[in-house]
């Protein structure tokens, strides 16, 4: 066990350290890009385990996409080798902590267990026919009807409720389309994906038997990229991890991109007034980017008005510097990106090009291989 916990431990900084063997009670990591936000939280996850405070199915981990969960499961499971033949710690998404918990409660809501899961295309579907019988000249379109029915349920609105809320307009107007569109799911023994949400929140609020045994089942709680998370995540992490509050949530304010899906930042900037007793650990040192692009970035965020003051740094002392192309127009944009690309490929020849590899030189005069893959070109 001691091998164990020394393998997690060994490659981390002080400051992740620190996060990473964190006692009970409440923590919030605020980690800049490129300072081992997910290795701290893996890292943090297997030392629970190690350490004998919770056994590895007791440990739930929440991100945002299947692949991160993935990604999770599989470094845990590296980490946790001598614990292989336990059952591994929960590792999902919200949709998918949601979805596990309703296939064995949903009863407890008065709801079918035998639900069928309706993805985008089958919600579009019905929208459509909705609004198809609909003789409103001022109806919405149907994707901006499904985008308001997906906010509401992200701040845990009912129709009813959504009809009642003055500062939405638009949502006001859309209500009654809105319990039209919950009485079809309801018919057709439905759910959609914000409802799984909205129910597993309202199963853990009206179940005191069922709150008790998810609450038992999970007492260590770890939330990646905390600064996404809507109301109905908000509230369903907040049920679940009562009486105990072991949350430790990790993330980046500074970026926080998801406002247009419902996602409110002040969750993660109000963690200290949600959970009073919270310890906050700032991750600092950058491993991604030398000091230029640190330099850069921060001016660029530092004009945020809701963040968490931070100061990063990095131990590289490159100093490469940025170079920024004043485009009149997409093709020249596009042209000049292009054209930059083959300078640094050293103006390569067909079968280069072929071949994936060009050799050009340090200016030390030792060659190095430069390929299309060492090149990332970002857009929006």
């Amino acid at each position: 066990m001691g091998e164990t916990i020394q393998r997690i431990l060994a490659p981390l900084n002080k400051k992740q350290h620190e996060a990473v063997v964190h006692g009970g009670g409440p923590a919030l990591v605020s980690a800049g890009p490129g300072t081992g936000k997910t290795t701290t939280l893996t890292r943090r996850a297997a030392y629970i385990a190690a350490t004998g405070k919770a056994l590895p199915r007791n440990i739930l981990a929440v991100t945002f996409t299947n692949r991160a969960a993935r990604e999770m499961r599989e470094r845990i499971a590296r980490l946790l080798r001598s614990h292989r033949h336990s059952d591994p710690p929960f590792i999902a998404t919200f949709h998918g902590l949601a979805l596990h918990m309703l296939r064995r409660d949903i009863e407890n809501l008065g709801l079918r267990p035998d639900f069928t899961l309706y993805g985008r295309e089958e919600q579009d579907a019905l929208v459509k026919d909705i609004l198809a019988a609909d003789p409103d000249p001022e109806k919405p379109a149907p994707q901006r009807l499904g985008e308001l029915i997906s906010l509401a349920k992200g701040m845990l609105l009912t129709p009813r409720a959504a009809a009642l809320k003055r500062d939405d307009p638009e949502l006001v107007e859309n209500a009654v389309r809105y319990a039209l569109y919950q009485k079809r799911m309801l018919a057709l023994n439905a759910l959609d994906f914000d409802d799984l949400l909205m129910l597993a929140v309202k199963l853990l609020r009206t179940s005191p038997d069922a709150a008790q045994r998810w609450r038992g089942r999970f007492p260590y709680i770890l939330v990646d990229e905390y600064q996404d998370i809507n109301a109905a995540q908000y509230a369903l992490l907040r049920e679940l991890a009562e009486p105990l509050r072991n949350v430790f949530a990790i993330g980046d304010a500074d970026q926080a991109i998801y406002a247009f899906r419902g996602a409110n930042v002040l969750n993660f900037l109000n963690f200290e007034r949600d959970f009073p007793s919270a310890r906050i650990i700032a991750l600092e040192e950058n491993y991604r980017s030398g000091p230029v692009i640190l330099e850069a970035a921060g001016k660029v965020v530092e004009r945020n008005r809701d963040r968490m003051e931070r100061a990063l740094f990095t131990a590289r002392t490159d100093r490469i510097p940025i170079t920024i192309c004043d485009a009149p127009d997409e093709r020249y944009e596009a042209e000049w990106v292009v054209s930059e690309i083959e300078r640094a490929l050293g103006g390569a020849t067909m079968f280069q090009h072929d071949s994936g590899r060009v050799d050009t030189a340090e200016p030390d005069g030792e060659p190095r291989a430069l390929g299309f893959g060492d090149f990332a070109v970002l857009f929006r």
